[in-house]
């Protein structure tokens, strides 16, 4: 509502410490060029609010600072024209439907998380911080428990989305155990509001971690919880995937808590943890507009743990590769980093301190860097780079996501049913080694090992200093060995390994035996067993990359009826990574989800090149069996001049093996050993010219 003025005292500060320094954290509306917008400002005494909304019509009288008092728990302001408020309320802004809204829009979030996860085996969680705990639960005289305004909210909203044809079969548990909230009780066992760090506090939650099994059960309703505090870091319940901030971040540290209690990965039914990056994202409801949100959170981190983002060093692009004359690719180098280091800074997307410029905007249509030919080769690579450096490309805003159109009339087409029935075939690998290779493998690897170093006790003394900046710890001696361990006791080195590489005994015995090195073993059991194991894991990986060996299955095919079902799902991603195709027949999506400005640039190729008739990004389902893990390669395509080709291509920002990591490359030779044995052109590509059509 901007037609009345809307003041929220947020909190206070006073980084002088000092009378003068004193600063109310006020949320007002503020009038900008692209129309009102809610902001958060720090006012002093004497300022007026009119000034700070920029000319905002409502503020024009008796808006004017009189009094401060930043006192946690008991802070308030006071303005010329008598309006007073305390810390954590506000005027105007329509606050209740706001919280409404936040509730609807968590539970919508969560639904349509439980949706997307269905049949995985996998428990939804959300997590709502409120301010009071009787707004969720309160109590008659005679003791009787109650719902409080939000937990009244909670159920009417989701009740109202249940009903709809979208959600109705998305949770098949009834509503009252749907939710709870975890507080802490006084002596009659009645919910109460606490700070987090009472004894109270403790009890709920070692309950939470005792049950927490129970928790994550599938088969438990329990999906939406409602807590006081922002739970401390020993809390940890893997699947939170929504959280409502429905009470003011209070603390710096409160924030990075709060989505703390969200950034671990999930795990199934089994416990196992999961690192799908489309499922692992936490979705965040909060009251602030989502850029602020992640300015807000970017500065904690930069003020609180010391944490730079968004700059590029000069030779931030030195290891960038390059192909010379001879057809070699090899770095480009510092001197030559420095160069385009320049260039951006000259074409303003980098400051004096190389912190990255809003002009910076791959995302628009016709962006370039400005770096001339010299560099337009690299100018993919250079984007990636500058990307990973940009702290708010972490966050999206959760509205802005589009459901991709599926177009049933391009899957139907003979040429992309040909192409799935050329790239589909499923194979088998086996591997081939004796245990000879085995064994002398194994010693190859051990006796590259680090020496395992005694376990000893280490002495520093160090200076502790306390005044106004803080407390700082300076060492004032260099480390003194106190002690060399000697293990009470030996384990079981033989099981040991065994468990970790299911080779037999004997070969095992005949590998410690003959490394020269089982001496290690008496002075630092553990890191000598662990460090054996991991190369003897090596040295089979190796050879079975080395003898392995792919066969077509019997007629073993992915179902190409598969992505008519996932389409039916509805498949929504994130607009910013989407790249819009503009030839409707030569794809059976409208965007492709595009996770690099490599495969942007793929794809863009694919779409305008006139001699390509058909392209799809294999989906995530489509994976080939390695040793070491499934692979999702990117592309398959259809050519067309003198007769019809047909490709499957990884996009990398390199082909040079040797910039790529060791997983990587071996799965890349597997694809190129299953593709090779059912006969489809397969490789690594950087660009389209590389591929030969």
């Amino acid at each position: 509502d901007h037609s009345s003025a809307y003041v929220k005292y947020v909190g206070g500060e006073n980084k002088t410490r000092t009378i003068s320094g004193i600063r109310a954290i006020l949320e007002i509306h503020k009038k900008t060029a692209s129309g009102i917008k809610t902001v958060r400002i720090k006012a002093k005494q004497y300022d007026d609010l009119y000034e700070k909304s920029g000319g905002h019509a409502p503020y024009r009288q008796g808006f004017i600072v009189e009094y401060i008092d930043i006192t946690p728990g008991a802070g308030n302001i006071q303005f010329n024209q008598g309006q007073y408020l305390k810390m954590g309320s506000s005027i105007g802004g329509n606050p209740q439907e706001t919280t409404k809204a936040m509730i609807k829009e968590t539970v919508r979030q969560h639904l349509e998380k439980e949706m997307e996860t269905r049949n995985r085996g996998i428990k939804i969680l959300s997590l709502f911080f409120i301010d009071k705990v009787s707004n969720y639960r309160t109590y008659d005289d005679d003791g009787k428990a109650h719902l409080g305004k939000i937990g009244s909210w909670f159920e009417d909203c989701y009740k109202e989305l249940m009903s709809t044809p979208r959600y109705k079969d998305a949770i098949s548990f009834p509503m009252e155990g749907s939710h709870d909230g975890y507080f802490s009780k006084d002596r009659r066992g009645r919910l109460k509001d606490t700070k987090g760090n009472t004894k109270d506090d403790e009890d709920t939650y070692s309950l939470i971690m005792r049950d927490k099994e129970r928790l994550l059960d599938i088969g438990n309703p329990l999906r939406f919880i409602f807590s006081h505090s922002a739970l401390r870091e020993g809390w940890d319940a893997p699947n939170v995937f929504q959280i409502c901030t429905l009470r003011e971040v209070g603390s710096e540290v409160e924030r990075r808590q709060q989505i703390g209690r969200g950034l671990r990965l999930p795990v199934n039914g089994r416990g196992e943890r999961l690192k799908d990056e489309n499922l692992n994202r936490l979705t965040v409801v909060s009251s602030e507009g989502y850029e602020e949100y992640a300015r807000a959170l970017q500065r904690e981190y930069e003020e609180d743990l010391n944490m730079a983002f968004g700059i590029i060093e000069p030779h931030a692009f030195a290891k960038i590769p390059r192909t010379d004359e001879s057809g070699n690719e090899t770095p480009i180098g510092q001197e030559a980093s420095k160069d385009i280091w320049d260039g951006l800074k000259k074409a303003g997307h980098l400051d004096d301190s190389g912190k990255i410029q809003d002009s910076f905007a791959p995302e628009n249509d016709g962006f370039n860097l400005g770096l001339g030919p010299k560099w337009a080769s690299l100018e993919s690579r250079i984007i990636d780079i500058m990307n990973k450096r940009i702290f708010k490309n972490k966050i999206a805003n959760a509205h802005k996501r589009k459901e991709v159109k599926f177009k049933k009339e391009v899957y139907l087409k003979e040429d992309f049913k040909t192409l799935w029935h050329k790239v589909s075939r499923r194979t088998r690998y086996k591997v081939f080694f004796t245990t000879d290779e085995v064994i002398q493998g194994s010693l190859d690897q051990i006796k590259n090992m680090k020496p395992a170093s005694a376990i000893k006790i280490v002495s520093t003394k160090a200076s502790v200093t306390l005044d106004e900046s803080g407390v700082r710890a300076e060492p004032t001696t260099l480390p003194t060995k106190l002690d060399r361990i000697k293990p009470p006791s030996l384990p079981n080195i033989v099981s040991h390994i065994q468990e970790q590489s299911g080779l037999t005994r004997r070969t095992i015995t005949s590998i410690l035996s003959r490394s020269n090195r089982i001496g290690e073993f008496l002075i630092n059991p553990d890191l000598f067993m662990e460090n054996t194991a991991k190369a003897i894991r090596r040295s089979m990986e190796n050879l079975m990359m080395g003898g392995i060996e792919y066969k077509k299955t019997q007629d073993g095919y992915w179902r190409m009826q598969r992505i008519e079902e996932d389409a039916k799902k509805a498949i929504n991603r994130y607009i910013k990574n989407l790249y819009k195709v503009n030839n409707r027949d030569k794809s059976i999506y409208d965007h492709i989800d595009c996770n690099s400005n490599t495969e942007n640039i793929f794809a863009k190729d694919l779409d305008n090149n006139e001699h390509v008739k058909l392209f799809v990004k294999l989906p995530e389902w489509f994976k080939i069996d390695t040793p070491i893990g499934p692979y999702n390669p990117d592309w398959a395509f259809v050519t067309e001049r003198e007769e019809k080709l047909y490709f499957v291509r990884e996009t990398k920002s390199t082909t040079d093996e040797r910039k790529l990591r060791l997983e990587e490359n071996q799965k890349v030779e597997c694809g190129k050993k299953h593709f090779k044995e059912i006969g489809v052109d397969f490789d690594v590509a950087t660009s389209l010219s590389e591929v030969p059509f």
